[in-house]
């Protein structure tokens, strides 16, 4: 089954500066787990060689990015597709963009949307906790498509397998 995350990437009135803010849509949750491998963003402006693409859970404004990987140089004044990428993702994930090298505004609506969250600066590398700052209303042309392939980055009980010291027992010590 595919995976769908984020909004339409299409233009929008107004902009969002991804070289200075790591910008995460709340917008089109991921509707399921495993790997994006493609998708789409809409810049209004860039002379960047460098624009990064994450997933990322929440808790509250508290997010983690979960993987990321750079997309490259982006032009700017249409939709862009990307692929040939490998992004784990687990449902109700959000999308998200930060621009590492020169400067990138990505195209985004306000009161159509179920918000985004923003940092000040390089918050898209994988693993990355912190509290963020929320815009209601706000929707950014940004998506990612991809295909299921199990709970990606779940734990199960065959990956506690092998560990070693670890046995297991059949029953429960906690």
């Amino acid at each position: 089954m595919a995976i769908d995350v984020g909004a339409a990437a299409i233009g929008r009135t107004y902009t969002n500066t991804i070289s200075t803010n790591t910008y995460v849509d709340a917008t089109g949750p991921a509707s399921g787990s495993g790997t994006i491998t493609a998708g789409g963003i809409w810049l209004a402006a860039s002379s960047s060689s460098d624009i990064w693409i994450g997933t990322f859970s929440n808790v509250g404004n508290d997010l983690t990015c979960r993987d990321s990987e750079s997309i490259g140089d982006i032009a700017s004044g249409s939709e862009i597709p990307f692929a040939g990428v490998d992004i784990i993702v687990v449902a109700n994930d959000h999308i998200g963009a930060y621009c590492k090298s020169g400067t990138a505004t990505i195209e985004r609506d306000i009161s159509i949307g179920d918000g985004n969250w923003y940092k000040a600066g390089n918050c898209i590398d994988a693993d990355y906790t912190g509290s963020f700052s929320f815009a209601s209303g706000r929707v950014q042309s940004l998506h990612g498509t991809g295909t299921e392939g199990g709970a990606a980055g779940q734990p199960t009980m065959r990956r506690w397998g092998g560990v070693p010291g670890m046995v297991y027992t059949g029953r429960r010590s906690w």
